[in-house]
């Protein structure tokens, strides 16, 4: 974001009632001025929420929930799934998983352990977390963890983007097909983003979103310890197909840059069209209700 044109702004109170205003523009010609900047934005963000909060103390409405910290239980940002756990006795338990790539050891609740009637030996050791903080553990436990990676013998990433104009996002899905066949499909991650308060039209929107989508999956690859064999991208706009295809040097700024990026990640990877109730980015980028 640029400074010239990306500012948060407080109004102060008017009339006895508070109202805040915030002018983001995230839209720009210049793909770095558009994604990067982030911990300029969030200084920016959290200075916000200060003003707001102070200006809470001197009125009558009720305050603001403080904002969780980074890898805290409540609101915390650190990717973690729902998976399902045998226990003992062959039954099936709901667990949820924190996926920390940079931790060298697991750990599990006492309740899991438990609930699992694992058998658990005595040990004495500490642990030094960041910030230096440190726990004691007194007990430890076996456990094997099986993946649907270890008997495949093909491993596919296909990701799809899409976008309205409330927002857009991509999702990516891992693909694997097994020795006797057997093909397992799950969704692996996804990303949305809000739309820009600047208009745009709809096909610009779709290749934010292919863009989005194109570096959500080179993370993934970065990330992910297991060989991928092949890469798909789609996408529900002939628009955006039709400008990946063409060179980058006949559109105009803003398609450009985009354009060039996308094909730069994905040269050696196919990017085809899905219609667009079949995407299954449409629930990224719409939003889904409670119900549903």
């Amino acid at each position: 974001m640029s400074n010239s044109d990306d500012r948060i702004k407080l109004l102060t109170r008017k009339r006895g009632s508070i109202k805040a205003k915030t002018d983001l523009e995230t839209l720009s010609e210049v793909p770095d001025e558009a994604f990067g900047e982030r911990e300029q934005f969030e200084q920016l963000y959290y200075q916000l929420v200060a003003e707001a909060r102070s200006l809470l103390k001197r009125s009558s409405l009720p305050a603001l929930p403080p904002p969780a910290e980074e890898g805290s239980e409540a609101g915390s940002s650190a990717p973690h799934a729902m998976v399902k756990v045998t226990a003992r006795d062959g039954s099936l338990r709901t667990a949820r998983v924190l996926l920390d790539n940079g931790s060298t050891t697991n750990y599990v609740t006492q309740d899991l352990f438990s609930k699992l009637e694992l058998d658990g030996r005595h040990v004495s050791s500490t642990v030094t977390g960041i910030n230096g903080q440190t726990s004691f553990a007194s007990e430890c436990c076996d456990l094997v963890i099986e993946s649907h990676s270890d008997a495949a013998v093909d491993i596919q990433l296909h990701t799809f983007s899409d976008s309205s104009e409330r927002a857009y996002g991509a999702c990516v899905y891992v693909r694997t097909v097994d020795r006797e066949g057997q093909v397992c499909v799950r969704l692996l991650t996804s990303k949305n983003k809000i739309s820009p308060l600047k208009a745009a039209t709809i096909p610009r929107l779709e290749l934010c979103g292919a863009l989005l989508g194109t570096r959500l999956a080179s993370k993934v690859q970065s990330s992910l310890t297991i060989p991928i064999n092949n890469c798909f991208y789609w996408c529900d706009s002939t628009i955006v197909l039709a400008w990946l295809s063409t060179s980058p040097s006949v559109l105009k700024q803003f398609v450009r840059n985009r354009v060039g990026e996308i094909q730069d990640v994905t040269c050696n990877q196919q990017w085809s069209y899905v219609p667009s109730k079949q995407n299954p980015a449409d629930l990224v980028s719409r939003g889904l209700g409670l119900t549903n």
